[in-house]
Formats: C-alpha cells, sequence, structure tokens
C-alpha cells in the first residue's frame, strides 16, 4: 500500500473530479482493475460556484 499527497492549485475550479491511478504492473489487466476515486475540490477564490451551506 503506498500513501501520498497530490498538491492542488489555485487553477482547479470547484467541482467533482475523479482521479484515476494505476501500476505498470495493472496496465497488463483490464482498464476496470485501475483505482478510481471522486474527490470534491472546493477553491475558496473561485466566485462561479457558490457552494450551499447546511
Amino acid at each position: 500500500m503506498m500513501n501520498g499527497n497530490i498538491k492542488i492549485d489555485s487553477t482547479y475550479k470547484t467541482g467533482t473530479y475523479y482521479l484515476k491511478t494505476n501500476t505498470n504492473w495493472s496496465k497488463n489487466f483490464s482498464l476496470n482493475n485501475s483505482f478510481v476515486q471522486k474527490i470534491e475540490i472546493i477553491n475558496k477564490i473561485d466566485k462561479s460556484k457558490k457552494r450551499r451551506t447546511s
């Protein structure tokens, strides 16, 4: 198991993104074996979308 950080700069807009990862070994198999993670980016500087607060 590996872990790490991904640096996200201010050019990303607020929204839903998908992070897809695999290894060179996993490329030998179907793409369905890739890891996909849904992430939410909230850019406090981005004024184009207002987030609802509960």
